[in-house]
């Protein structure tokens, strides 16, 4: 009575799927005898010392393929099937409803996205999402001279970008169609020039005229500023880019704002103190 009652107790085996078996083996050869010769020094540490063989059929795999049901910056667009490790796939890409396992049915749905009509937008690469993006969220100063005539080309662009820590090609450098020259006001206001990324994806870029003679003069250099110049509200040279512009100055503070709260977390308090930091 007392076996039948414990059985009872006992959970049913089917719900452990647990493998007790554990498979060794020595670390160091064993070195084969001649024949008809013992084998000698069986029980010294060396022969002693054993290696676990892991199961490879229990062990789970680290990858997982996946599509993609939206793109997905770094990884691919619309339809594409990854590889991707378990962890990320299951809880930031298939969780969230970024993407589905790659199942029979998720692979015949992402080959019949043309047939449906549901266009893809490709990128040449995998990062340039994250570049576009990055370049619309950034102002960069084109410091040019208010006394010596000049015209704006390719490669003021290019020298300025570079300066500030931006290598483009001057291929890769649209300007805006009217031409820009040093007596058109320019000084103060923004606009938008186009980036292509391998050739092909575009890429907008806002860029500020400003004065280089008043940022070279020592009163300008000494003066202590309150708050950084590319936070300022702007004004568009071309009327027909100022909706834009206005959109991209507002990604701009949204940054700022959130590397201000950053900032202060460590102990910053005032804009002064700000300024030392780097915003971006």
């Amino acid at each position: 009575m007392f076996a039948a009652s414990v059985l009872r107790r006992v959970a049913s085996p089917n719900c452990y799927h647990v493998r007790t078996l554990i498979v060794l083996k020595r670390s160091h050869p064993l070195r084969q005898p001649q024949v008809g010769e013992a084998h000698k020094n069986l029980q010294t540490k060396r022969m002693r010392t054993y290696e676990l063989v892991p199961l490879t059929e229990e062990e789970k795999p680290k990858t997982i393929k996946v599509v993609l049901k939206e793109l997905v910056e770094g990884y691919g667009a619309v339809g594409d099937v990854i590889e991707v490790p378990r962890n990320f796939g299951r809880f930031e890409l298939i969780v969230p409803g970024r993407a589905s396992y790659a199942s029979p049915e998720a692979l015949k749905w992402a080959e019949t996205l043309q047939e449906r009509g549901i266009e893809v937008v490709r990128f040449t690469s995998k990062t340039s999402p994250g570049t576009i993006r990055y370049l619309r969220s950034r102002v960069y100063a084109l410091i040019m001279s208010e006394k010596n005539p000049w015209t704006l080309e390719v490669w003021h662009v290019r020298s300025h970008l570079r300066s500030q820590g931006l290598v483009v090609p001057e291929e890769a450098i649209v300007l805006p169609d009217k031409p820009i020259n040093h007596n058109d006001g320019v000084f103060g206001k923004d606009i938008i020039i186009t980036i292509k990324i391998n050739g092909k994806d575009e890429a907008r870029c806002r860029l500020r005229f400003r004065p280089a003679e008043e940022l070279l003069s020592p009163a300008t250099q000494l003066q202590e500023v309150e708050q950084p110049w590319y936070i300022d509200t702007p004004t568009a040279l071309f009327e027909s880019q100022a909706a834009e512009i206005n959109q991209m100055h507002d990604e701009v503070m949204a940054i700022f704002q959130k590397r201000i709260e950053a900032i202060r977390s460590e102990g910053l308090r005032s804009i002064a103190d700000l300024n030392v930091r780097a915003i971006f």
